[in-house]
């Protein structure tokens, strides 16, 4: 009778060996219940991989790659002008670039600008008594110039930023209002006398009205 050879350290079984038939006398491990190594990688490997083509294969992994599908579609469709052209095709309409675009959006503007401006009732302001003290830095004191002046309103400014001496004249009203003398915000504006601190155009063209 052939030794029996361990499958796992190799040992050869000798005839007067006292240990049981079924076990390995050296490392003690039973022949019946040792796997290869490598064999049972083997089959843990083919059950992994029969596992992953299942389910890429099942209706979850389906549906997953249809979501996914449409899901760049649309993504990419709003990268693209197509879907733009599609509707100007449908409707009839030229399709506008962006310089286009930029250019009507300014002429609306202008026109909504002068359409506020021709609703306002033309009122004479001639004998009107506005003086505006302003600086070179001052924005807003720019607007209250542009509309003035686009309205043939008689005013006169003074830059206290470079008039000392109106600078005092202006610090001293608006102190006599409260307010502080060094920083005033502008523009400062006195209209038939009385004094109106950073002010909307159009309040100021009411006062200069009810008080001309």
């Amino acid at each position: 009778m052939a030794a029996i050879k361990c499958p796992k350290c190799g040992y050869a079984r000798l005839p007067n060996e006292t240990v049981s038939e079924f076990q390995c006398p050296s490392c003690k491990v039973m022949y019946a219940k040792h796997v290869p190594v490598k064999e049972e990688g083997a089959k843990v490997r083919a059950a992994v991989r029969a596992k992953q083509e299942a389910y890429d294969k099942g209706p979850l992994m389906l549906f997953a790659k249809i979501f996914i599908g449409v899901g760049v579609v649309v993504g990419l469709s709003f990268l693209t002008p197509f879907p733009g052209w599609v509707y100007f095709k449908a409707t009839g309409q030229r399709f506008e670039t962006a310089a286009e675009r930029e250019a009507r959006q300014q002429a609306d503007a202008a026109a909504r600008r002068k359409a506020g401006q021709a609703a306002i009732p033309k009122i004479d302001l001639s004998r009107a008594r506005i003086t505006m003290y302003s600086a070179k830095f001052c924005e807003n004191c720019n607007v209250m110039r542009r509309v003035l002046e686009s309205r043939g309103v008689p005013f006169v400014e003074h830059m206290i930023d470079q008039d000392k001496e109106k600078a005092r004249e202006v610090g001293a009203k608006v102190q006599a209002l409260g307010y502080d003398p060094d920083s005033p915000r502008l523009p400062v504006m006195e209209v038939n006398g009385k004094i109106m601190i950073d002010p909307a155009w159009i309040n100021v063209l009411k006062v200069a009205a009810e008080t001309s």
